[in-house]
């Protein structure tokens, strides 16, 4: 989405998510619209069980929207939770994302064994409540599931 500086391109207008290819010349060429819907963001783009999913936050801190398919369609939506990553542990679709929890973001997530059925989110961290862990990302790493996120100044509320 176009933005300005200092400011959060993340409104309601129509944004894209595009998807190009990487030359061999390390640089992206092709560059076309993948997804346009009003308010998208932080796309999280994975291959399970040989389908193409792409997740997105759609309108800040509200919703996650998962796309599926080629050409992609909106399959679900989960309320109440941002910035998706999406990531295959033991077979498992694991859907990691933010949830704002009396101020603070807290790192969630939810689990499908077939893109069908997803569990409910829920916190899967050991954090203390004072601690922020915003933007969870993961990977599988010599056997073991790491994950990492980003501490963020707390939210009034």
């Amino acid at each position: 989405a176009a933005g300005q500086k200092h400011t959060d391109p993340m409104d309601r207008s129509p944004h894209d998510i595009q998807k190009a290819t990487l030359g061999q010349d390390n640089r992206f060429h092709n560059a076309s619209t993948y997804i346009r819907a009003a308010g998208l963001a932080d796309p999280s783009p994975i291959v399970f069980q040989d389908t193409q999913w792409v997740f997105a936050t759609q309108f800040a801190a509200e919703s996650v929207v998962a796309y599926r398919g080629n050409p992609p369609q909106q399959t679900h939506r989960f309320q109440g939770v941002s910035v998706p990553f999406a990531m295959v542990v033991n077979d498992e679709l694991w859907l990691l994302a933010t949830r704002i929890v009396n101020g603070r973001q807290q790192p969630v997530r939810s689990i499908s064994k077939d893109g069908d059925t997803f569990s409910d989110f829920e916190p899967f961290l050991p954090t203390d409540t004072d601690q922020v862990c915003a933007s969870p990302v993961g990977a599988v790493f010599n056997n073991k599931t790491v994950i990492f996120c980003v501490e963020e100044p707390t939210r009034p509320g």
